[in-house]
Formats: C-alpha cells, structure tokens, sequence
C-alpha cells in the first residue's frame, strides 16, 4: 500500500522523523483492538517512559466546539513551555501566545479527535519569553469506549 492510499493518521505516523515519537506511535498502534482506539487506562506509563518527558495527555472535554485541557505535561514539555501547564485549557495555553498560527494548529486537534486518527506536525514555537524552538508533535487518539475520542496521548520534541 502506498503512502497515497493509506488512511491520513497512518501517512502523519509514516512521515514521523523523530525515534522518540515513531516508537510512542508503534505502541499506540499495538493498542489497538480490532480497529478500536486505545483508551487511557491501556497506556502503561512504564512502556513509554523514555518518551514520559516528552508526552502530555489531554482531555477532551467537548467536540463541538472543541474543549480540551491538559490532565499531564512531562517535564520537557514544561520547561520548553516555560511552565508546568497541567491542569489548563489547551486554548489558554497556547492560543493567545502561538496567535494566527493557532487556528492551524487547532485543526490538528480537532482532526485527531473528530476523526480518530494521528495528527503530525512539524512547526516552530515560541514560549512567552520569547525563546524560539523547532519541533514535531503528534497527536495520538484515545478513546475509552472504543470508538469516541476522550482523550489525546501527545509527543513532542524539539528539532
């Protein structure tokens, strides 16, 4: 099968660069049952810990419109961020600070969670000090009942 013919989250898991973040994606995808999302409660922390620094886990609250806040940030993603953002609305965090830029990025989200299926991106933040990074993100589905998306498991590291 071709790249062209795969369902768009395996073309953003087949384009991850990142090692870190093709091995979380490769155990996301052994968590799948039967064409079933993962839900939170399978993912074993101890069978990702080189990625923990790496991950967030975000709680989607609403789908329409889209409401999610963040449950966990690992420690990487807290001091690229500059600040521990557990706890806070996704919107809160990053949409007044990422500024036009944010309504690209939100559609990955809401793809990730309308669809069920990986979101990558590759892009260039900015803290609200100012510090300029590079990185890859993806956007992994869960969801406890199978099928509607609770949750998102998410990597991102710098380039």
């Amino acid at each position: 099968m071709s790249a062209e013919t795969l369902p768009a989250g395996s073309r953003d898991i087949a384009a991850l660069t990142d090692p870190l973040l093709i091995r979380l994606a490769a155990y996301w995808e052994t968590l799948r049952r039967s064409g079933a999302l993962p839900g939170r409660r399978d993912i074993n922390p101890a069978a990702i810990v080189r990625a923990m620094p790496f991950v967030a886990l975000i709680d989607v609250h609403r789908h329409s419109p889209l409401a999610m806040s963040f449950r966990l940030v690992g420690t990487e993603l807290a001091r690229w961020a500059g600040r521990d953002n557990t706890g806070r609305e996704i919107e809160e965090c990053y949409g007044r600070h990422v500024g036009g830029d944010w309504d690209r990025a939100v559609r990955d989200y809401e793809r990730a969670v309308l669809t069920g299926t990986p979101a990558r991106r590759t892009h260039q933040g900015q803290r609200p000090d100012g510090l300029i990074f590079d990185y890859e993100r993806i956007l992994l589905p869960l969801a406890s009942d199978g099928r509607t998306v609770d949750a998102l498991l998410m990597g991102m590291v710098p380039h």
